[in-house]
C-alpha cells in the first residue's frame, strides 16, 4: 500500500497583515458565503477553537496580550495561516464506521497538536471543513513573541507580534518534523526531505486533491452504487427476517392458543366422559340391582307358585278325605241325630244304667246347641250339621 502522508501547508501568499484580508480568510473558513465546489449536504464547518467570528477571535487574543488591535504597525504580521491534512487515502479506508472513528480521534490529535506546539493564547482559531474532497482544517496562529525592554524602569514583559516566531529560518521543516512525529500513530508519515517541492498555495493543493478524486469518483460512484444495492438487500431481508420472525411469533402464538383450547375441549371431554361413566356405572348397577329384585321375586313367585300348587294338592287331597269322611260318617251322623232326639225324651231312670252316660251327653248337647242360638231359633238339626 502507497504511504500515506501528514500534510502542513501555510499559505503560499504568506501572513495575514490586514483586518481586510482578515475578514477575506473568515468568508472561506467559517463559509459566510456558499463555496461553489462544496459537497452538497456536508455537515457545516466545526469550530475546534475560536467562535466563528476570525477577526473578534484574534483581537481578543491580542488585547489579553495588551495590545490594541487599532495600533498595530501598518503592514506589519498579524497572523498566519495554515491548513493540516493527510492523504486523501487516509480518510477513505474502512467502513462508514471506522471512516468516522478515524476522523474524531484525527480531529482531536489535531487540536492537541497546535495548543501544544503554538499555546493557547497564540491559537486563535481552528476551523474542520469536511465539505470538500479532503477533510482539512484551517490553523490561524498569532506570531507572538514575549520581550522584556532593559531600558524602561518597570523591565516588564511586553508581547510584540514578530513574524519569524512562525515563519523563521529553518521554522518550517520543524513544524513538518515535529507534525509528523505528532501524526505518526495514525500511520502517517512525512514527506521525503530536501525533495525540492515547495510548499503549494492551498488552492493548488486542493486542486491537485480535487482532481485525483474526480480520478476516482467513478469507481467510487460504483462502490456506492455497490454499497446503496448491498444495503437495500439487507434492509430487504431484514425486513423479511422480521417478518418471518412475525410470522413465526403468530404461529406460535396460534399454536399456543391451539394448545390451550385442545387442552380445555380435551379435559372438558374428561369431564364429561367420567360423568357418563359415572352415570352408565350407576344405570348399571341400578339394573343389576333391578334384575337380583327380579330373580329374587321370580324365585319367590316359583317357591309361592309351587306352594300354591302344594297347597292345591293338599286342599284336593283333604276335600276328597273330607269327602270320604263325610260319606263315611253321614249314617253315623244320622244315627247320632236320631239318638240325641230319642234320649232328649227319655228319662235316665227308664234307661239301663250303661246307657245312661249316653243320655246324659246328649242332652248336654242339646243344651249347648241351644245356649249358642236365638231363643226363638229351632232347635239344631244335627244331620245338617255335621254335614257342613
Amino acid at each position: 500500500m502507497a504511504d500515506q502522508f501528514a500534510i502542513i501547508t501555510f499559505r503560499s501568499t504568506g501572513p495575514i497583515k490586514t483586518w481586510a484580508a482578515m475578514r477575506a480568510a473568515n468568508v472561506h473558513n467559517a463559509r459566510t458565503k456558499p463555496l461553489a465546489h462544496a459537497v452538497v449536504g456536508a455537515p457545516a464547518p466545526e469550530h475546534l477553537v475560536g467562535t466563528g467570528d476570525l477577526v473578534a477571535d484574534v483581537k481578543r487574543h491580542l488585547r489579553g496580550a495588551k495590545l490594541d488591535p487599532d495600533r498595530l504597525r501598518k503592514n506589519g504580521v498579524i497572523a498566519f495561516e495554515a491548513i493540516l491534512s493527510a492523504s486523501a487515502e487516509f480518510f477513505d479506508a474502512g467502513t462508514d464506521e471506522e471512516r468516522v472513528g478515524r476522523l474524531t480521534a484525527w480531529k482531536a490529535a489535531q487540536r492537541d497538536w497546535a495548543l501544544k506546539r503554538y499555546g493557547a493564547h497564540r491559537v486563535a482559531s481552528m476551523v474542520l471543513h469536511v465539505d470538500e474532497k479532503v477533510p482539512h482544517i484551517h490553523l490561524v496562529v498569532l506570531p507572538l513573541e514575549v520581550k522584556r525592554d532593559g531600558r524602561r524602569k518597570d523591565a516588564d514583559a511586553r508581547w510584540s507580534l514578530v513574524g519569524r516566531t512562525i515563519s523563521g529560518p529553518g521554522r518550517f521543516d520543524e513544524v513538518q518534523d515535529e507534525y509528523a512525529t505528532a501524526m505518526a500513530p495514525f500511520g502517517l508519515a512525512r514527506g521525503v526531505r530536501g525533495s525540492g517541492r515547495k510548499h503549494e498555495p492551498v488552492p493548488v493543493y486542493l486542486a491537485r486533491m480535487a482532481a485525483k478524486e474526480r480520478a476516482v469518483d467513478a469507481d467510487r460512484a460504483d462502490a456506492l452504487r455497490d454499497r446503496t444495492a448491498a444495503r437495500a438487500e439487507r434492509d430487504h431481508a431484514e425486513a423479511m427476517r422480521e417478518e418471518v420472525e412475525r410470522r413465526e411469533r403468530e404461529i406460535a402464538a396460534r399454536a399456543e392458543q391451539l394448545e390451550r383450547e385442545d387442552t380445555t375441549r380435551r379435559r372438558r371431554f374428561e369431564q364429561e366422559r367420567d360423568v357418563w361413566l359415572f352415570s352408565i356405572d350407576v344405570d348399571r348397577r341400578d339394573i343389576e340391582a333391578r334384575e337380583a329384585e327380579v330373580a329374587t321375586a321370580e324365585q319367590q313367585l316359583a317357591a309361592g307358585e309351587a306352594d300354591l300348587a302344594s297347597r292345591q294338592a293338599s286342599f284336593g287331597r283333604f276335600r276328597d278325605e273330607l269327602v270320604a269322611t263325610r260319606e263315611k260318617l253321614s249314617p253315623i251322623v244320622m244315627a247320632a241325630q236320631q239318638f240325641v232326639r230319642a234320649a232328649v225324651g227319655v228319662k235316665i231312670e227308664d234307661v239301663t244304667p250303661a246307657a245312661r252316660p249316653a243320655v246324659a251327653a246328649a242332652r248336654q248337647l242339646m243344651e249347648v246347641v241351644r245356649s249358642t242360638q236365638a231363643p226363638a231359633a229351632a232347635p239344631p238339626q244335627m244331620g245338617a250339621s255335621v254335614g257342613r
